[in-house]
């Protein structure tokens, strides 16, 4: 039976031309193998430049957008990062994620971002977000165009019942929390606020290695701390191991974070109220130099101890003194 087939394969052949041959062969190489590279292809990577000028350096543009395109459409569950001017120094990314469309919006799910500067190029502050965002850059505000002749200033928005996680980077220091109940607006650097202000779990990391988690209010009382936010009621951890429960305030003359009311767990486990170091009734300018002398608030507490006692020593060695002198003068009399 094989031979049967073989032979009028053969008999084929020989009754077609060369040219009728190559048609065959390649009709089957491209619908009847499969094309395992095509298959695998996700698209063009490409980098699209928005509101380009001729500029005192050369060509600027307002933005530019990078992503994976297909059939001139960025291509869904693939990266797309939207970045400022990359001519300038101050370029960053803007918004970058997995993108998706849905209900017609066009949607990324990573990070956004937003630096302020001060003084040229300096940075004073970092805002990071990492949610769901919708996203647009037509004149519409649906969707995402590649037609750079149209594109607009890149409209991003947030998404009501979305968690995000915020983190803002300042000179003293990061601050972290999560926003569920955010509403739909346009985001920009003011956002986050009201947010911020009413969440219960702000942590706060500062440059010098101490720790808050709690509530957090805007800094409209303490000139040196040039932040934003400060604690307000929570968990304060100090560097040096000390942990203090309660209310918050920044001392101008002590210059820490101190505890206004509440408790205060010492690196002996020993716990205190407020009022740990001002019961020894010192002078401001005598706390002032403990605080700068000394690096932990257990050194501090330990030092007024034996300072106290020197005092409570002084103090009943001259009520000695003064009843010796009382008893002579009666005697005299």
């Amino acid at each position: 039976m094989l031979d049967k087939i073989i032979n009028k394969m053969i008999h084929l052949s020989k009754l077609l031309s060369k040219n009728k041959i190559k048609i065959i062969l390649l009709f089957a190489l491209f619908f009847g193998i499969p094309n395992h590279s095509n298959a695998q292809k996700k698209g063009n990577l490409k980098t699209i430049s928005f509101g380009e000028n001729e500029g005192d350096y050369g060509k600027e543009y307002d933005y530019i957008a990078i992503g994976y395109l297909n059939n001139d459409q960025f291509i869904e569950n693939e990266v797309v990062t939207f970045l400022t001017n990359r001519n300038h120094k101050l370029a960053d990314t803007i918004v970058s994620g997995r993108f998706f469309y849905e209900n017609g919006n066009s949607y990324i799910d990573g990070i956004w971002k937003k630096y302020e500067f001060e003084g040229g190029n300096r940075i004073t502050r970092m805002i990071r977000c990492q949610g769901i965002f919708k996203v647009s850059n037509n004149k519409n505000g649906i969707g995402i165009t590649i037609n750079r002749k149209v594109g607009v200033k890149p409209i991003i928005k947030s998404i009501t019942n979305t968690s995000y996680n915020l983190e803002i980077l300042d000179s003293e220091l990061k601050l972290k929390t999560d926003i569920n109940n955010i509403e739909e607006a346009e985001i920009n650097s003011n956002i986050f606020e009201d947010y911020i202000l009413k969440s219960k779990y702000v942590k706060l990391t500062f440059k010098n290695g101490d720790l808050f988690n709690g509530t957090v209010k805007i800094n409209t009382e303490y000139s040196q701390i040039p932040t934003n936010y400060v604690p307000n009621y929570g968990e304060y951890k100090y560097y040096t191991g000390e942990v203090a429960n309660g209310e918050i305030y920044y001392s101008d003359v002590f210059h820490k974070f101190l505890l206004y009311k509440g408790s205060i767990i010492f690196n002996d486990g020993s716990i205190d109220n407020e009022n740990w170091l001002e019961k020894y009734n010192f002078h401001y300018i005598e706390m002032a130099k403990m605080y700068s002398n000394n690096k932990s608030l257990t050194e501090i507490r330990n030092k007024a101890k034996s300072i106290g006692v020197e005092k409570e020593k002084k103090i009943q060695e001259k009520k000695i003194l003064q009843e010796q002198l009382m008893e002579k003068i009666r005697q005299n009399k």
